[in-house]
């Protein structure tokens, strides 16, 4: 994991640091996750020696505040990272982007919340569910939650979950939504994630039953949003003043790109074995101008993608 002595804001060049060292462990480790992909398909969850080293590594954690073991990165590291991971992985992409996003969320919280996730293990995993699944009622000191969430990627590797509810009033009626913050160990994982692609994922139905969150284990919409004052816990964790919202909606084109990255990857391993194109003059496909144009049309789409994608980050950040 990256870790470092002090734990004040970083500055670009120490974030692009960071962010490189970060990277360069996931390119390491594309040969380990491509040769996983597979076991992590027919298993419909990530394989054990993909998760192992994805947590081992700190990748898990890469938006994690320092100050609870993190590598407190940006809305930039996020992007870059979860690609780098899908490009070897997709599955493990999509859910190394699920993991960071809520650790950005994590960062959203007081201290003692986070010591309840990363006291224990700083390499500890939070996923999140954004859609109001559940519904709660007000109780003394917190709320009494029920729900249904699916789509819970990463759930198998997960030991918290930020999922949103429905708060009821009097009458039985929403009055608002807000975000609990729950533990995984407190709630049941329905099997029902069986899909064709992106099976790795574990993407499975998450259940609570009457299951009690306190107060402090919330967040309100306006604070999600980013739409109201954030409680600055830490003055020198700006990052954390972002929107929640706004970073994951930007932040799952991360795996996309990956995902066309890895597409590039194989195409032009394939045709670098000079195969002639069948029904046709061409004895190796590389000379046919109509191959060559379809490389440079989707090199100039992967490419323009990154740069609108990287851009919108760093406006972020």
């Amino acid at each position: 994991m990256t870790t470092l002595d002090d734990v004040t804001t970083l500055g670009p060049q120490a974030q692009g640091e960071v962010r490189e060292r970060l990277l360069q462990t996931a390119r390491d480790l594309r040969p380990l996750l491509r040769e996983h992909a597979g076991e992590s398909e027919r298993n419909r969850r990530l394989a054990e020696n993909t998760e192992r080293a994805l947590r081992e590594s700190g990748l898990f954690q890469a938006t994690a505040p320092r100050r609870s073991g993190g590598a407190g990165g940006d809305v930039r590291t996020l992007i870059e990272l979860s690609a780098e991971i899908s490009r070897g992985d997709s599955s493990a992409g999509w859910v190394a982007f699920i993991a960071n996003t809520t650790a950005f969320g994590v960062g959203l919280f007081p201290d003692d919340v986070r010591e309840l996730v990363d006291g224990p293990d700083p390499r500890n995993v939070a996923i999140s569910q954004f859609a109001p699944g559940g519904t709660a009622e007000k109780v003394d000191g917190g709320y009494r939650i029920n729900g249904k969430w699916g789509f819970a990627s990463g759930c198998y590797q997960a030991q918290w979950t930020l999922n949103a509810f429905l708060v009821l009033d009097a009458e039985g009626q929403p009055s608002e939504v807000r975000w609990a913050l729950m533990p995984l160990a407190d709630m049941r994982i329905e099997d029902t994630w069986y899909v064709v692609g992106m099976a790795g994922t574990g993407s499975n139905t998450l259940v609570a039953e009457d299951l009690f969150v306190e107060d402090r284990c919330t967040l309100d919409l306006e604070t999600f949003m980013g739409t109201a004052v954030f409680p600055i816990w830490h003055e020198d964790e700006t990052s954390y003043r972002a929107s929640l919202n706004s970073l994951a909606c930007l932040g799952l084109c991360g795996p996309l790109l990956g995902m066309a990255e890895a597409a590039w990857d194989f195409t032009t391993e394939n045709l670098g074995k000079g195969r002639p194109v069948s029904y046709w003059a061409y004895s190796d496909r590389r000379d046919a101008p109509s191959y060559r144009l379809a490389l440079a049309d989707a090199r100039v789409a992967i490419d323009a993608g990154r740069m609108h994608l990287l851009r919108s980050a760093d406006e972020m950040d």
